[in-house]
């Protein structure tokens, strides 16, 4: 799908979050007590909602990550485009054999939970990639809930004092 594109591979760094991330089955905790410092979200509907709110720090995060990275590694940033491609078609057919199972979801919510989570696990890859130059932990700490049988599902709060909000 986007082999064209690419021009380079995932760093074995990469390869083995992806791997970690694939390991286990996913969803299979919803709605169950979470421990961590995290916003725990009951059911599937407040999870969309989290999904679709506009203030979401989740792009500005990433902007973050490359203004960083433009500031501290112009030559490595050029590879962005490069990294989001192999990263692309290193998950998302994974990713979206995963949510195709959410037959409870109806169709609409489950295009954003793939959308969701597509985001945030290629965001993950680029940071895992770019992690010996810019250490970020954005994406990569939010996917970990994915594993563990959870939906990391948006920012609850403030940036600066808000948690991770987790189905």
């Amino acid at each position: 799908m986007f082999s064209v594109f690419r021009k380079r591979k995932l760093t074995p760094r990469t390869h083995e979050l992806i791997e970690r991330l694939f390991a286990q089955e996913w969803f299979t905790h919803l709605g169950e007590p979470i421990n961590g410092n995290v916003h725990a979200v009951k059911d599937w509907s407040e999870a969309i909602v989290f999904i679709n709110d506009p203030r979401q720090i989740s792009l500005e995060a990433q902007g973050e990550l490359t203004v960083q990275l433009h500031r501290q590694a112009p030559k490595k940033y050029q590879n962005w485009n490069d990294i989001a491609v192999c990263a692309k078609e290193a998950v998302v057919s994974k990713i979206d054999e995963r949510v195709a199972g959410l037959t409870a979801l109806s169709s609409t919510d489950r295009i954003l939970v793939r959308d969701e989570a597509r985001w945030s696990i290629v965001g993950a890859c680029i940071e895992s990639e770019y992690a010996d130059v810019v250490p970020f932990n954005f994406c990569l700490a939010a996917v970990e809930w994915y594993p563990r049988g959870h939906f990391p599902c948006g920012w609850f709060g403030t940036r600066e004092k808000g948690k991770l909000a987790v189905f």
